[in-house]
């Protein structure tokens, strides 16, 4: 979601959207007497801390942290070093963190580390493609279920994200599921395509 800044409105049917995919995933879940999922969302913000008020960061106005987690980042926060920066642009903190979302079963890590971020997705039992090269490459290279959109969009928009999906799902089309949307309003609309994908994923995890 590190790009996201780029298409926000201010609307908060974003993140709406998001949890009704996550809510979908975990009924599917439930369903099968499993564990309730733990999401984990992977992202750059403009301070390093949330608010002290309000437990917020801007990007994610209605994630509110744990207060514990509120308290830790403060003491080992570290000034940002930010040069001269041309208008448009924003400086990344140099701390990184991992929130826990109040109420919910999300985690959000902040400023982490590329390759850690990486690594983390492409092990993941699923991963929510945005149209970005970023989650392109982690939704090819896990082993778990991709979620990709089919209505990617924009000057921006990467070409691969048209030949990608096609090129997986030939080789891994029993854990690819489509999402109808975009990187802006994505939705999960066909649960019927997912849940059979969940339970190629544990038979997969059971054998190994």
């Amino acid at each position: 979601m590190g790009d996201r800044r780029a298409f926000y409105d201010g609307s908060l049917q974003y993140f709406h959207n998001v949890e009704l995919i996550m809510e979908t995933v975990a009924d599917e879940f439930r369903e099968r007497g499993l564990p309730e999922p733990l999401f984990h969302v992977f992202s750059e913000t403009l301070s390093p801390c949330p608010s002290t008020v309000t437990g917020l960061f801007d990007e994610f106005p209605i994630w509110p942290v744990e207060l514990d987690k509120i308290e830790e980042c403060l003491a080992a926060a570290t000034p940002i070093d930010c040069p001269e920066k041309q208008a448009g642009t924003f400086c990344t903190p140099k701390r990184a963190g991992i929130f826990r979302i109040r109420d919910k079963s999300i985690v959000l890590h902040v400023g982490s580390d590329v390759q850690n971020e990486m690594s983390c997705m492409i092990q993941a039992d699923g991963v929510l493609m945005g149209c970005s090269t970023f989650g392109q490459i982690a939704g090819l290279l896990t082993r778990g279920i991709s979620l990709f959109s089919t209505r990617c969009s924009g000057e921006a928009t990467p070409h691969q994200y048209r030949s990608i999906p096609p090129l997986a799902i030939a080789e891994k089309g029993h854990l690819w599921v489509p999402i109808e949307g975009s990187w802006h309003d994505p939705v999960l609309t066909s649960r019927s395509i997912f849940s059979a994908a969940l339970d190629t994923l544990l038979v997969a995890k059971s054998r190994r």
